[in-house]
């Protein structure tokens, strides 16, 4: 396995951090430098995490391994996966927590059966054929998952696009799972058939979905007559005659009665005699009783029935031609085609009805002046429809159901429209199942060669146990173990005997206690380079990762700590070792700087890389990165020429360009620096900075300000991030001048020769 980079990580320190573009990527061998709070214990913890196969549950990391992205909450599934070991300090406390508590034993082989390694070997052979075996299956069984993921993704999509509606619902929010589910529910019921929609039938879905509600609308009740009824009792009135005196000159000419009808209602009252008031010539009471005897009664009454009934007939045929209805746009889309059908038919039928009215109240208007005769009432009908009145009443129901349509679904507007989108999600959905169907028969598929393989590689790692039992011991790492700690605390009183199933630690011979903290750190690196000689581990295919073995150990155990671990990580598939000691990071960078092919020109087809870590901060949190090694910590035997071209560079940049996060790691820089300058200068004075800054003739304004300075913003090697004004970290650049001042002023020789060993211009004399 080899891992290339952490492409993202935003877990504690490291915020947001993404690869560098111009950084490259991890090689064989990574050694990677921080001080403490840079992030080196976030980044072995992310290491342990894949020791352990446990998801990263805090914030989220993303890294490459062997081509293919990992994210850290896959990593407890995650294909590909080689073993990692890590030792940090987290190793040291769990593994010499007490004497109480022995530490695991370390398995060899044993000589006892050649017969017997040789089954082992087969059997493993045959396991690791047939991991390899249940990896494809694995491999198999997840892409077909992931194909199946997709593919719900797709059409929950598709669903969700097509059913979202701007006043909420189920479906705004419709993911794969929805899918899935509907589609596992269906396939078991079995009723895809009877839920698929024809085009037809899904277009006026999608319209009644989209749909807005609408006004309920009143429906007029339209008075349509009986034709037949009216028609008969037209034809009766036609039918009948006056019988009266009649003169022969009126009932011949229909104008010439009705303006002598007129002119004696004008004349009746006046007496006998009177003049006519159209040619002043007498009117005798015998002209005046005969006109009256052909304008009788009866003739009156005859012309008044005929005059109501014309009236009635008029008023019913002005009614129909005023009748309104609504519009088509007033109801709902799906009704509005056949509605405006419907519409068209009624007021055709009714303006039918009304022509057919105005034909009888013609007739009725020609036979008041024509009150003495029958009339014919087939002539005023020609062209006219007799069934008229049926036709509206059809119309009108039609018209009116529709109508009804509308009401009913303005009253149950929400269920309704969620019914056509459930009925559009369902025909969706059973589109797909041809195509779903094929995706889980494949998972099943790749799910049951899987099982099977899991069955027989659980049946094989048993044999193989089994067999192993018989072979293995655990005498002899116990015994080089002993003699390394011998030969790495330069006594043999502290000893690893073997109790039961671990090793206990004793010293002259009785369980110890009080270890001290270099002795806890010793047998516990000691032990864990042992352990990667362990029969269950592989070291060539697996991944090592060392965190400052050498925290608590004096000056001769950190070489010898170096010694074992380049002795037993060496053929490690991949090794990463991060320190924060100047000392041990100077003899890994050694060990990586002679090995073949290092000196190459590409980065690429070097075996060894180098990192380091950097935090800076913006007064509320800090972030770390991975950066290239800077050229000075790598060229040069010395931490003390990197913190010189440090300070050097951020006092001599110009003025307000420095940001203020990058102003954070400035005073441990400085604090460093004048810290170990001054312990040459002045090796007699021991202790804090201030007694032996107070041996320099300097400004004694620009002593304080430096104290003040660090004493502020340092602690150690750790940026102190509470209880301070940040802002004031904005004089680092100056402060920085003023310490190489005081390095200048103090050993100008010295600081010339700095200079000129950073490539920085030395001052003129």
């Amino acid at each position: 396995m080899q891992i290339t980079r952490f492409n993202r990580i935003n877990h504690r320190i490291f915020q947001d951090f993404s690869w560098p573009a111009d950084l490259h990527d991890f090689g064989h061998f990574n050694l990677i430098y921080g001080w403490n709070g840079s992030g080196k214990t976030t980044l072995a913890n992310l290491f342990a995490h894949l020791e352990r196969r446990a998801n990263v549950t805090e914030g989220t990391i993303e890294l490459t391994v062997n081509g293919t992205a990992v994210s850290g909450r896959d990593f407890d599934s995650a294909c590909g996966l080689s073993k990692v070991r890590v030792f940090d300090r987290s190793r040291v406390d769990l593994s010499v927590s007490s004497a109480a508590t022995p530490l695991g034993l370390v398995y060899y082989f044993g000589e006892e059966s050649v017969e017997k390694r040789r089954q082992l070997e087969a059997l493993k052979s045959e396991a690791a054929t047939m991991g390899t075996d249940l990896g494809k299956a694995q491999t198999a069984q997840g892409s077909a998952e992931a194909r199946l993921d997709e593919f719900c993704v797709q059409q929950a999509r598709t669903i969700k696009e097509l059913l979202t509606a701007s006043d909420g619902g189920p479906y705004n929010n419709y993911n794969k799972s929805n899918f899935r589910t509907r589609s596992d529910d269906m396939a078991i019921s079995g009723d895809a058939e009877s839920k698929a929609l024809s085009e037809e039938i899904k277009a006026g879905l999608k319209l009644e979905k989209d749909q807005r509600p609408k006004s309920e609308l009143s429906i007029q009740a339209l008075r349509i007559p009986k034709l037949t009824d009216v028609t008969a009792e037209t034809e009766s009135l036609l039918s009948k005659t006056v019988v009266s005196q009649v003169i022969a000159r009126l009932k011949d000419n229909e104008d010439i009665a009705t303006w002598v009808k007129e002119g004696l209602a004008l004349h009746g009252e006046a007496g006998a005699d009177e003049l006519c008031e159209f040619c002043r010539g007498p009117l005798s009471a015998e002209r005046i009783a005969e006109l009256e005897a052909h304008f009788n009664d009866e003739y009156e009454r005859l012309l008044g029935v005929v005059d109501a009934k014309r009236a009635t007939i008029e008023a019913d045929a002005t009614a129909l031609r005023a009748s309104t209805f609504p519009i088509s746009a007033e109801l709902y889309e799906q009704f509005s085609a056949a509605y405006t059908e419907a519409r068209d038919q009624l007021q055709q039928a009714v303006g039918d009805v009304a022509d057919y009215l105005s034909a009888l109240a013609g007739a009725l208007s020609e036979k008041r002046t024509k009150p003495f005769g029958a009339m014919a009432l087939a002539q005023f009908l020609l062209g006219k429809n007799a069934a008229a009145d049926s036709a509206a009443a059809a119309h009108e129901k039609t018209w009116g159901k529709l109508i009804s349509q509308h009401n009913a679904r303005t009253a149950d507007f929400g269920m309704a429209v969620q019914a056509a989108r459930k009925k559009l999600e369902d025909g969706f959905v059973a589109e797909s199942m041809t195509e779903f169907s094929t995706h889980t028969t494949s998972i099943q598929s790749a799910k049951e060669r899987a099982a099977k393989l899991t069955t027989k590689v659980g049946e094989l790692r048993t044999k193989i146990s089994d067999l192993e039992k018989t072979l293995v011991e655990h005498r002899k790492p116990a015994d080089e173990l002993n003699e390394e700690l011998r030969s790495f605390l330069g006594r043999d009183d502290i000893k690893l005997d073997v109790r039961d199933t671990g090793y206990t630690i004793t010293r002259n011979g009785i369980p110890a206690s009080n270890l001290s903290e270099g002795e806890k750190s010793a047998i516990a690196f000691l032990y864990f380079l042992k352990s990667l000689q362990d029969r269950a581990f592989e070291l060539s295919k697996s991944v090592v990762v060392i965190d400052d073995p050498v925290s608590s150990l004096d000056a001769n155990a950190l070489f010898s700590a170096f010694g074992h671990m380049k002795s037993r990580t060496k053929s490690a598939g991949q090794l990463f070792v991060l320190t924060h000691n100047f000392a041990f990071f100077r003899q890994v960078k050694n060990w990586f700087h002679h090995m073949p092919h290092q000196k190459k020109e590409d980065v690429k087809l070097r075996p060894a890389r180098f990192f380091m870590l950097i935090a800076t901060g913006d007064g509320t949190r800090r972030r770390a990165s991975i950066c290239p090694l800077d050229h000075l910590l790598e060229e040069f035997e010395s931490e003390y020429h990197y913190l010189f071209h440090r300070v050097h560079g951020e006092a001599n940049r110009p003025s307000g360009t420095t940001a203020l996060a990058e102003c954070y790691p400035l005073p441990n820089l400085a604090r460093r620096l004048l810290e170990a300058f001054l312990a040459f200068r002045f090796p007699s004075v021991a202790g804090e900075l201030m007694p032996k800054l107070e041996r320099v003739a300097f400004d004694e304004h620009k002593k304080v300000r430096i104290l003040r300075f660090l004493h502020t913003f340092s602690h150690g090697d750790k940026v102190d991030e509470a209880g301070h004004d940040p802002t004031l970290l904005a004089e680092a650049p100056q402060v920085m001048a003023e310490i190489l001042e005081l390095m200048r002023t103090e050993d100008a020789r010295h600081y010339d020769e700095m200079l000129v060993a950073i490539g920085a211009d030395a001052p003129a004399p």
